[in-house]
């Protein structure tokens, strides 16, 4: 039976909890986390998180949703009249 190896991801940032939710080639990841005031998205490389939030996201919603090979990241902001992509 092969042997699984779980690594456990907690932004410092985030007292509500961190969820990946895209990796590319050279390991980096990205995500999002709860904070008390809302979701910011983050970038996991290196070993070092990076905040990832519009600071025009007045509902506080920001989401890393994926990344490429190339480091690109995708996800979305939130206002209350509008979801917005951003690359």
């Amino acid at each position: 039976m092969p042997v699984q190896t779980f690594t456990t991801l907690n932004d410092p940032l985030a007292p509500s909890g961190t969820q990946p939710v895209g990796i590319n080639a050279a390991g980096d990841i990205v995500g999002i986390y709860v904070t008390a005031t809302g979701v910011d998205g983050f970038l996991l490389s290196g070993g070092t998180y990076t905040t990832i939030a519009d600071p025009l996201a007045t509902q506080h919603a920001t989401q890393a949703l994926g990344i490429n090979d190339a480091g690109q990241i995708v996800g979305s902001t939130r206002t209350p009249a509008v979801s917005t992509a951003f690359c």
